[in-house]
């Protein structure tokens, strides 16, 4: 098991990863929905909540940044 949390949470990501090519933004739209319509609750909310802790992290680096400077 991979010590750096980080980096084994990319890994698991990696694994799971769906990919799309789309020709259109509409396309493209219409192809994330289904995704997420697909994904049980739990899933939707894992993704969430994950999504919620990347963002205050960026915000607390970002913040940690710009009172250094």
């Amino acid at each position: 098991m991979n010590a750096d949390p980080i980096l084994e949470r990319g890994r698991e990501r990696r694994e799971r990863i769906e990919v799309n090519t789309a020709s259109s933004f509409a396309e493209a739209e219409a192809w994330d929905l289904d995704f997420w319509l697909a994904r049980t609750p739990e899933e939707r909310l894992e993704a969430y909540m994950a999504l919620r802790e990347d963002v205050a992290k960026v915000q607390a680096a970002r913040a940690s940044t710009e009172s250094s400077s």
